[in-house]
């Protein structure tokens, strides 16, 4: 939902498990849930709010009748009393710092665990090249900066640790969404950055292109190329492992491109814009 009307984002995936705390979902009321001391993520759609009290004490409020609203916290260990008030629909709380897709808890009691998803392409389905590769991907991404190396793995072409292609996203250190170009071909690495990073969010856009040769790598982002990095002596063979998209990931993928070629930093810039 943009605000405005429901829209197509393109293939969800949520590459981690998640399990829905909340019981009698279709019609939520005051309950108490035991949560530990760990960062929660409570959401909901509609234009009421939901109190919390005992372990954490804070109020969430609705926007409109299908905002989605949420509030990551950390309350301290015990009980945590929800009340709602209003119109509260879909109400969800989890563990994690970032709210995932509404999982339906009719029951009583008790929780629901939504399993982890994957999303592959074998090898040999792929333009796999040993000379040079191309790859564009856009779409959506909810992420919370939790200062960590390769935090998001937008796509992942693995045969082993010396040799693969990633794209990836970075909050280690003083990074807060930075994008990343890896490629490593017998155990020698060769990595991009690109220059702009994405501000941590829910649904927040993207759109990334690498190219990968021989002799040269570079990454692009909305439209700009880093500059190439023209170290690289060799390109692993991926021809016979499997392709990972999404491998870290919560969003919409909404589109993927491969090129068995270099399409040039002009090109990766192109797809991008």
């Amino acid at each position: 939902y943009n605000g405005t009307a429901w829209t197509k984002g393109g293939l969800q995936l949520e590459s981690a498990a998640a399990t829905q705390l909340l019981h009698g979902t279709d019609s939520f009321a005051t309950q108490d849930e035991t949560v530990t001391a760990q960062a929660y993520t409570l959401q909901f759609r509609g234009t009421g709010e939901i109190v919390l009290s005992g372990a954490h004490s804070a109020t969430l409020t609705g926007t409109g009748a299908n905002d989605l609203v949420s509030l990551t916290f950390t309350p301290s260990a015990g009980t945590l009393t929800l009340t709602p008030s209003g119109t509260v629909n879909y109400p969800q709380l989890e563990v994690g710092s970032i709210p995932t897709s509404y999982i339906p808890n009719t029951a009583a009691s008790g929780t629901v665990t939504r399993a982890a998803e994957t999303l592959s392409i074998a090898g040999a389905d792929t333009p796999a090249n040993t000379t040079a590769m191309s790859i564009s991907m856009k779409g959506l991404m909810t992420y919370a900066d939790e200062s960590a190396a390769a935090q998001e793995t937008f796509l992942r072409w693995y045969t082993d640790a010396n040799n693969f292609i990633t794209l990836d996203l970075d909050t280690d250190s003083t990074a807060t969404g930075e994008v990343n170009a890896n490629q490593s071909a017998a155990g020698t690495l060769d990595t991009v950055v690109a220059g702009a990073e994405y501000s941590p969010g829910v649904n927040v856009a993207f759109n990334i292109a690498s190219r990968h040769t021989s002799g040269a790598i570079n990454v692009a982002k909305d439209g700009t190329a880093a500059t190439a990095d023209t170290t690289p002596t060799a390109l692993a063979d991926l021809s016979s492992a499997t392709l990972t998209l999404g491998y870290d990931f919560n969003g919409f993928i909404s589109e993927l491109r491969m090129w068995g070629t270099d399409i040039g930093d002009s090109g990766v810039e192109e797809v991008t814009a």
